[in-house]
């Protein structure tokens, strides 16, 4: 119950800081909700998913440059060929 109510209030007050939100109601096991959980992990989820793609826009025009294929790319990366081509006529345009 606790838990629900807990996110009624942060569904009501989306705009303010978790540490005044906290102070506000007395969350005091904020980290043990179910919520937080979540949040966190898609949080962490998105921010792999970024530094990957981050990553791949770098390397892969490099990799070219250095005269690798676009299949030894793929294979390197354990990603398809489609992809690869992508990000390679990504940073051609």
């Amino acid at each position: 119950m606790i838990e629900l109510i807990e996110q009624a209030l942060i569904y009501k007050f989306p705009d303010r800081p978790r540490k005044e939100l906290e102070a506000m109601f007395g969350l005091t096991e904020w980290k043990q909700t179910r919520f937080y959980k979540e949040v966190k992990a898609e949080g962490l989820q998105e921010g792999r998913q970024e530094r990957e793609e981050e990553i791949l826009s770098t390397a892969i025009p490099r990799m070219l440059n250095a005269g690798l294929s676009i299949e030894e790319i793929a294979v390197f990366f354990n990603i398809d060929v489609e992809t690869v081509r992508k990000i390679a006529n990504r940073d051609n345009s």
